[in-house]
């Protein structure tokens, strides 16, 4: 049953519609219940939604404290009034105590009513149970008993309209290419001041392409785009207008671009309208340019969609990290609609959201999983809602039926590779300061004399060639750097001998430093296992298969000052604590501006992992951190890297508060469980 109000003039709530339909928009819409039984045949949370009202039951829960039900209406509706038929073929009574709850992101649900303990009727009666919301706003709507028994009831309807999208440009940041003699004070903001007149809010030079953007302050999904003409005079100079929109202010993607046509603006109530809900279209960015040479001028512009990340405005900085790092791509997963992999099928090689596809939302009946990856599938998007997690190919035909056709989006998580050689206990008993490495045999000191040449050993002279840097490089093992130039040691393959060059990335500049028990470490490369090895007759810097020799086993004797070290006193026998090796506070604001200046999710974590590399951060530094990153599984991806870098793994657990959702929560209890 369907209400038009041929012109709707409501202000509730801070917003407005105008020719707005009224409909059910919970019918044929996903729906999930706490439970439910084969009691009088197997009946699922869809019954619910499925338009069919007889006075049976739609659904039915097992009996149990508070059971519920849900409908997910697919968009935020702002919901005038529920209706909810009762079951009248018996039992009409166990739905006294009816509570309905709204959420808009299947987290975070309000009570929005409480039955009174009545008995209400059904479709056989005409009395259902009509709830008035008074338009308030909601995605999900929830109905819940508040005892312990069995929900099931016929039919359940939500009427409502759909909210009125905002302004996003409306008192943003915006920009132009030029002023002219024309232009007023802050000449640019003029089109997005509010005010539609028909005249012109900004005016550029005349020049060639002369542009106009607004910059949203974040991350949107865009609905509609409305431009203004200026229409006191001169109109037909935006007829080669160019729409265009970017997430990063650097690569814009046309969304209209006009060919000699005259568009109008507020006084014929004719702008140009370009509809983006076709498909998803995310940005931060909307320019207008004109492609001639002449003078932009408009009245007005209006960008209509819902933000998705609010972010400030990105500062203009010079990029700290230029070389992006290399990823190993990830293998695909692949979804197929039906039981036994069968019928059509969708290829994802990252994260996957049903927005992305939404043709395969709640669509999937099987899961290939590669080998060496893990997969949680959600119930609703943005990784939100009920979620399990696959190690291995799934299959409804295996008889789990729980996530069938209700899938909605999903997150690939690599699961941890075997440490590589050597298998022992691969963890570096020394990991941060800076020491001088010296033989056991002969007291000669590792001096890197030569860039990209090879490790040399001399005489003591305490200069900055003969100091090591040591820093975390993760699982475990340690870059070793050149207090001289910060070149990386570097297992050289060709040549098997130790060198200095600049840093790759790759484990054959990573290494592990384990105590031999007597005072003394062994160095191993954790490319191939061999460990440096100093040969008397050779003064460069080999590596040779671990023998637990003393040619392989070195004094690190902390740089305390610039006097030239003694080797004679005893040398410490257990590894050197590093105390407080945190980013000072310029390095940390560097890193942050440099993490900030990131558009894309992706971007910005590699860019914050660039910019740590070989650095040691506190736990307060990586709470600053985790507060750039907009979604939940990048904070734990980031919370995850920053063990290894951290100075204060004791207190790593305090960390926890930084997530919003338990099941995050939950992932990094298990991931410091696996740490210890």
């Amino acid at each position: 049953m369907k209400h038009l109000l041929s012109l709707l003039a409501i202000s509730l709530l801070g917003w407005n519609m105008a020719l707005a339909q009224i409909e059910n928009f919970a019918l044929k819409k996903r729906a999930t219940a706490s439970s439910f039984t084969e009691v009088g045949g197997l009946k699922f949370p869809g019954g619910a939604v499925d338009g069919i009202k007889n006075g049976g039951y739609g659904f039915h829960t097992q009996l149990e404290d508070n059971p519920w039900w849900q409908v997910d209406l697919g968009m935020e509706i702002a919901i005038d009034k529920i209706v909810v038929y009762n079951r009248q073929d018996c039992c009409s009574e166990r739905a006294r105590t009816i509570q309905v709850f709204l959420s808009t992101d299947g987290v975070n649900f309000e009570n929005a009513y409480q039955h009174n303990g009545t008995i209400f009727g059904g479709v056989r009666d005409q009395k259902p149970l009509q709830v008035s919301l008074q338009f308030k706003k909601a995605r999900f709507v929830r109905l819940q008993l508040n005892q312990r028994n069995a929900l099931h009831l016929d039919e359940v309807e939500v009427y409502g309209v759909m909210a009125q999208l905002a302004n996003l440009a409306l008192g943003k940041s915006a920009s132009q290419s030029s002023t002219s003699a024309y232009s007023h004070e802050n000449d640019a903001q003029g089109g997005v001041d509010g005010v539609k007149n028909g005249l012109f809010g900004f005016h550029t030079d005349s020049e060639k392409d002369p542009w106009w953007q607004v910059d949203l302050g974040g991350i949107a999904k865009l609905d509609k785009i409305f431009v203004f003409n200026r229409q006191d005079c001169c109109a037909e100079r935006a007829q080669t207008l160019s729409v265009s929109i970017s997430p990063d202010g650097v690569n814009f993607q046309t969304v209209s671009d006009l060919s000699n046509t005259v568009f109008g603006g507020v006084k014929d109530n004719e702008p140009l309208r370009i509809f983006l809900n076709e498909q998803e279209y995310l940005a931060r960015y909307v320019r207008v340019q004109l492609r001639d040479v002449n003078a932009l001028h408009l009245d007005e512009i209006e960008v209509y969609g819902k933000m998705i990340s609010q972010t400030p405005p990105t500062p203009v900085v010079e990029p700290v990290i230029t070389t992006p790092p290399v990823l190993e791509p990830v293998p695909p997963v692949t979804l197929f609609e039906h039981e036994r992999f069968g019928g059509a099928s969708l290829n994802i090689n990252g994260n996957w959201d049903a927005s992305m596809n939404p043709q395969w939302n709640d669509r999937v009946s099987s899961i290939k999983v590669p080998a060496g990856y893990k997969i949680i599938v959600y119930e609703h998007t943005l990784q939100t809602g009920a979620s399990m997690t696959l190690t291995k190919d799934w299959t409804i035909a295996n008889g789990n039926f729980t996530f069938n056709d209700k899938i909605s989006s999903i997150k690939i998580v690599e699961t941890p590779k075997p440490k590589l050689s050597p298998p022992a206990v691969a963890v570096s008993e020394i990991t941060g300061g800076t020491y001088f490495i010296v033989t056991s045999a002969n007291n000669k000191f590792l001096d890197q004399a030569v860039v990209n040449g090879p490790i040399i050993l001399l005489d003591a002279d305490a200069k900055e060639s003969q100091q090591w840097e040591i820093a975390p490089a993760g699982d475990g093992y340690v870059h070793i750097l050149s207090k001289l130039n910060s070149l990386f040691l570097d297992q050289y393959v060709e040549k098997g001998e130790a060198v200095a060059s600049s840093g790759n990335g790759q484990t054959n500049q990573q290494w592990l430093i384990q105590s031999t028990g007597n005072g003394f470490y062994t160095i191993v490369s954790r490319a191939n296992g061999k460990a440096l090895n100093h040969d008397a007759t050779r003064s460069n810097m080999p590596l040779a298969p671990r023998n637990g020799s003393a040619t392989q086993q070195f004094k690190l004797i902390p740089v305390s000052g610039t006097s030239q070290p003694d080797v004679t006193p005893s040398i410490p026998t257990a590894p050197v604590e590093v105390v407080n090796c945190s980013l000072t506070d310029k390095q940390f604001a560097d890193a942050k501006k440099a993490i900030k200046s990131q558009a894309f999710r992706d971007q910005k974590m590699a860019t914050a992992k660039l910019a740590l590399k070989n650095k040691c951060v506190s736990l307060d530094q990586i709470r600053g951190f985790v507060e750039l990153f907009a979604f939940e599984d990048q904070k734990l991806d980031f919370v995850k890297f920053a063990y290894d870098i951290t100075d204060n793994k004791d207190d790593y657990y305090t960390l926890h508060d930084v997530f919003t959702f338990l099941l995050t929560k939950d992932d990094f209890n298990e991931f410091l469980q696996s740490k210890k």
